[in-house]
């Protein structure tokens, strides 16, 4: 008699005294019928080991395999996919939300059993320590997930319905986003002396020092600044070419000729400050294609570009949580708010998404300068 499991374990039969047989079916053949893989042993416990090693080569699960899968295990195979499909960045902080915030929560669950109750619980909390943004992004990887399970063909999904769709979020998270950092003008000051000096021997502490002064006088995010080439920027127009970003993941630097945002790629007009740092790293990199470069003659890290900056806040006695490098592009558009240029022209020079991002970024800086403007204005 035979012995049958769940649809893709197999069946299992005994011929005869000493022989038995294991039968899965792997898929259809040309003319739609099924397509059989077959095993015989002289014991009922061989031919299971059989069965069952051919299934682990061939990478096959049954129905009752798939459904016991947890969370963690799925975000691993789905992870697979979405490393092939997202920017390198983009799947660098997919993946620590998932491995901080929750696999270790609700990760050890079955995925075909988690229900809403589960995922809002664990929203809740989050809610009570963590900022709305961090929040969303937890909602938006589990969302992510569930949805791609949804849109599999019935017969290989293991959700029964999308558990997020009910998931409510509040706004006010008890951890509100933190506020921008930018440099007082004392600062600057101290920031610009300590990237001139010079040792005793006359060379400079900090050969490629003046691509701070040149974020700093462009807004341009690091990772724009330290893959461009000489050729990116017109002298003569004032004119430098934004065209591509350097991230930094875990095992290697890539540089991507596409940036954040199509409005990203952008061609900007450079003030006297940029033009002199330029001019400057010129005489310290005179043959090279790149603006400037590490002591091996290759692109400058993000990571070691980072580290040097702090260094120079740390002999200039600024040890303020929160300042770094991106906060001299913070500073730059802070000084154009403060100068009345209008906002759209602050997000364009920035390569913002939109005129949103840059609101919602300055906010405070806005609404300052809002409230300046209206005390100008005498009594009527």
């Amino acid at each position: 008699m035979a012995t049958r499991k769940n649809n893709g374990d197999g069946t299992i039969y005994q011929i005869s005294e000493n022989k038995w047989c294991a039968a899965i079916q792997i898929g259809l053949k040309p003319n739609g019928k099924p397509n059989k893989k077959q095993f015989t042993a002289r014991t009922q416990a061989e031919v299971k080991r059989k069965l069952r090693e051919y299934k682990s080569k061939m990478g096959l699960h049954s129905q009752t395999q798939l459904l016991k899968r947890t969370l963690s295990e799925y975000y691993d195979k789905w992870l697979e996919l979405k490393e092939a499909e997202l920017k390198p960045l983009s799947y660098q902080r997919l993946v620590s939300t998932i491995d901080t915030h929750i696999k270790p929560k609700i990760g050890m669950l079955q995925f075909a059993t988690i229900e809403t109750a589960d995922i809002q619980d664990l929203i809740t909390k989050l809610q009570k320590t963590k900022s709305y943004s961090t929040v969303k992004k937890v909602y938006d990887a589990l969302n992510a997930i569930y949805k791609y399970d949804l849109s599999l063909p019935p017969t290989k999904r293991l959700a029964q319905y999308n558990p997020c769709s009910n998931i409510i979020i509040n706004r006010k998270s008890a951890k509100t986003t933190p506020k921008i950092k930018t440099f007082t003008d004392e600062q600057l000051t101290k920031i610009k002396a300590e990237i001139e000096r010079i040792t005793s021997k006359g060379d400079l502490v900090y050969p490629y020092g003046q691509i701070y002064i040149l974020m700093f006088n462009t807004g341009c995010r690091m990772g724009e600044i330290l893959p461009l080439l000489k050729t990116d920027i017109d002298v003569s127009k004032r004119t430098m070419d934004i065209n591509k970003n350097a991230v930094q993941t875990k095992e290697k630097i890539i540089v991507q000729d596409t940036l954040k945002t199509f409005s990203g790629s952008r061609i900007i007009s450079l003030n006297d400050g940029a033009m002199s740092a330029i001019e400057k790293l010129n005489a310290v990199f005179p043959n090279t294609s790149l603006l400037a470069e590490n002591s091996n003659g290759k692109m400058v890290s993000p990571q070691n570009c980072e580290r040097t900056f702090k260094q120079i806040l740390k002999k200039c006695g600024i040890v303020e949580k929160g300042l770094g490098c991106h906060a001299l592009r913070h500073t730059f558009a802070t000084k154009l708010f403060e100068k009345g240029v209008d906002v759209k022209i602050v997000s364009e020079i920035l390569g913002h998404k939109s005129t949103s991002v840059t609101y919602n970024t300055y906010i405070s800086v806005i609404q300052r300068q809002k409230a300046e403007a209206v005390n100008k204005i005498p009594n009527l």
